[in-house]
């Protein structure tokens, strides 16, 4: 095989090509008359040199190579080597050099995956659970799915550039999912306009190396903190208010303010919407979780005077009702305190039994610090 520009590219295992170098003489090339629409016909072109089973530029059209077999007629390293140095080019001048080497791999990937995916149902359902028999199952593509899953730091996946060689290192372990955190602050840095640049480069680099993604939704909340929300959020104070600890503002947005709820759920919905877009069909993306940590580091609740509202008023009455139903799925610590008080499952009009167990619950918090 010649040289194309790569520094490596692993053939013996052609599901995890990597693409990581570059031709300098082909730097300064410019984008193929047609624009960017030309660039990517380009590279579809390789796709379906990849997959098809025609002849590709170093064999003759005739050639009988393949014949009556279901492997493509095309050895996939040989579609490599003859349109390898193109295909770089193209994604460089389409995407930029930061994206170019991902998109390059996928490219190659998706050549790859193409036969088998034509031999495949055209769609399954996401992925779901489902109960069979006595236990509830994870279904990815119609099969039972067992995540041998890692963990990423916070801010890892921040940065596709720290990623790109930590991928490889993940797939060594035998994983085949990774959690990775997702922050508001990256996908809506101005309100209402949204980056999927990292998101997408994220799901690219999942699918070089086979593998799926658990994303986990660090917003309002994350540890108790409010460290990953964006900037305009952070800035107003008066739209976004805090909560209130021993009389003072915290850096922690409160979870009694309509706005703070209405702009992390429209971000959020607009996340979801788009890995329906992208990854309707591939189903890298596994789960969603809708928010990470909820809470208040260093105290049991917000003491502002919303929140004050909202403890000294009525249970709700849906929340009763659940705790009723589901007696034996409580947590044991919560469902001890709730017996040693009652049991209560309709809110008590008694101005002395209600401010008796708001002024135990006070108690309560204040011990627990």
């Amino acid at each position: 095989m010649r040289q194309t520009g790569w520094r490596s590219c692993h053939l013996t295992n052609p599901a995890a090509v990597t693409l990581t170098g570059h031709d300098p003489r082909r730097d300064s090339l410019q984008l193929p008359a047609g624009g960017p629409s030309a660039a990517r016909a380009g590279g579809a072109a390789v796709m379906r040199a990849g997959s098809s089973g025609g002849a590709g530029p170093s064999e003759p059209a005739g050639s009988s190579e393949g014949a009556g077999s279901s492997e493509p007629a095309v050895p996939f390293e040989r579609v490599v080597a003859d349109h390898g140095a193109v295909v770089l080019r193209v994604c460089r001048a389409v995407v930029g050099p930061h994206d170019a080497e991902d998109v390059g791999a996928e490219t190659f990937l998706a050549a790859l995956a193409a036969p088998l995916a034509a031999q495949s149902p055209a769609h399954y359902p996401p992925p779901h659970l489902a109960r069979r028999g006595k236990v509830v199952q994870l279904i990815v593509n119609g099969e039972p799915f067992l995540m041998l899953a890692g963990e990423l730091h916070n801010s890892s996946s921040s940065s596709l550039a720290y990623m790109r060689p930590i991928w490889p290192r993940l797939k060594a372990m035998h994983l085949n999912t990774v959690v990775v955190p997702l922050s508001w602050e990256l996908i809506e840095p101005t309100e209402g306009h949204y980056s999927w640049r990292l998101l997408d480069g994220l799901l690219r680099q999942a699918r070089a190396y086979q593998m799926h993604i658990v994303f986990l939704w660090l917003a309002t909340w994350k540890n108790g903190l409010s460290s990953y929300p964006p900037l305009w959020v952070k800035e107003n104070t008066t739209r976004f208010p805090r909560v209130i600890l021993r009389g003072r503002p915290t850096t922690i947005l409160s979870a009694f303010a309509p706005a703070t709820r209405r702009a992390d759920a429209t971000a959020f919905a607009a996340v979801m919407r788009h890995i329906k877009q992208v990854d309707g069909a591939q189903h890298t993306v596994l789960m969603m979780q809708v928010e990470n940590e909820v809470g208040v580091l260093g105290a049991g609740r917000d003491h502002s005077a919303a929140a004050n509202r909202a403890f000294n008023g009525p249970v709700p009455r849906r929340l009763l009702q659940y705790l009723a139903a589901h007696k034996t799925e409580l947590n044991g610590h919560f469902l001890r305190f709730w017996r040693r008080h009652g049991e209560k499952t309709a809110y008590q009009t008694d101005n002395r039994t209600k401010t008796g167990a708001r002024q135990h619950q006070s108690q309560h918090e204040e011990d627990r610090g």
